[in-house]
């Protein structure tokens, strides 16, 4: 099917952003109206009472960081667009001939990451801002019974595991800042579209601190997923059924940059989509950085059927 053209693809986009967008921006509202109440009703001098407002204030944080953050996404969406409305040519970016790509596909594309640094930070550091900010209510007014002489054991039991799992999440949101100064990985795949039984070309090559990685690995992994009903909530089941290393290095010359053949087997699933199951394809990559935390970054790909529909048999 050939490709839409950009202003078609930011049409097809932009109505799932907007509605995030709108989503959260009612949340945020929600936050701000019962902030300004509660505070309007808050009188006489600061107490641990007082701490109360914080629910509302997290509301408000969640829903404005949910705004900038389906924006982002929509500008994401939006490049991803223009990347692979990108016109064919018969050579690969390394001056290898590439065989023929499809009606409508791209000769080569830069993949984006499922989700950036920046993008995981922030949704880390919301997830712990609302759920730290709900127990820190309850942890501060059973310290506050303790110190008074009157502390409740049975609730002080309970809270424990919500503290150990709001500091895991702190621990995660300081681990995610460091990620953000890692190197960033660009890659390029040509062809834009991979074929059961065919060949591609991918290139990798880091930016910023890429001279600190000691080991690089890409592997192209393929995935099932199947959602179904659990009672009134949905959930995903994912299975991966394939891994194929495309490259896994230790050699400081070959980090920066470099480039691989990747080799799809005849025999496999190609990419689909239903309603309730999918078959994902994606480019899983990991950097390991001495005394750091490592990086891993996942870029969808798509796999079609090669001629005589081989990736069926």
């Amino acid at each position: 099917m050939a490709a839409l053209p950009i202003s078609s693809q930011s049409r097809a986009t932009g109505s799932p952003i907007g509605c995030l967008v709108a989503f959260f921006a009612l949340f945020a509202l929600a936050g701000a109206a019962a902030l300004y109440a509660m505070l309007r009703s808050l009188t006489g001098p600061f107490d641990t009472g007082h701490l109360s407002a914080l629910v509302p204030l997290i509301f408000l944080i969640v829903g404005v960081g949910g705004m900038i953050w389906a924006l982002r996404l929509g500008r994401q969406a939006s490049r991803m667009a223009g990347t692979m409305a990108l016109g064919p040519s018969a050579v690969s970016p390394f001056g290898i001939p590439l065989p023929a790509p499809g009606v409508g596909d791209p000769a080569s594309i830069e993949l984006r990451p499922a989700a950036t640094p920046l993008g995981k930070f922030i949704g880390i550091t919301l997830v712990a801002l609302f759920w730290d900010g709900i127990v820190s209510v309850a942890a501060v007014h059973a310290f506050k019974g303790w110190r008074t002489g009157s502390g409740d054991g049975c609730l002080t039991l309970f809270l424990i595991p919500f503290v150990l799992v709001g500091a895991g999440l702190l621990f995660g949101v300081v681990q995610q800042l460091l990620i953000l100064f890692n190197p960033r990985v660009r890659l390029t795949l040509a062809p834009g579209v991979l074929m059961t039984g065919g060949m591609a070309y991918l290139q990798w090559r880091l930016t910023g601190r890429g001279a600190g990685v000691r080991r690089l690995r890409i592997v192209l992994e393929g995935r099932e997923e199947a959602r179904y009903r659990r009672g009134t909530n949905t959930a995903t089941d994912r299975q991966v059924f394939a891994a194929i290393t495309v490259a896994d290095t230790a050699q400081p010359f070959e980090i920066p940059a470099g480039s691989a053949r990747i080799d799809v087997p005849a025999a496999t699933l190609p990419s689909f989509t239903a309603i309730h199951n999918k078959i994902v394809w994606s480019l899983k990559v990991s950097c390991e950085i001495p005394r750091w935390p490592d990086s891993a970054d996942e870029y969808e790909v798509t796999i079609r059927p090669g001629p005589g529909l081989g990736g069926l048999a």
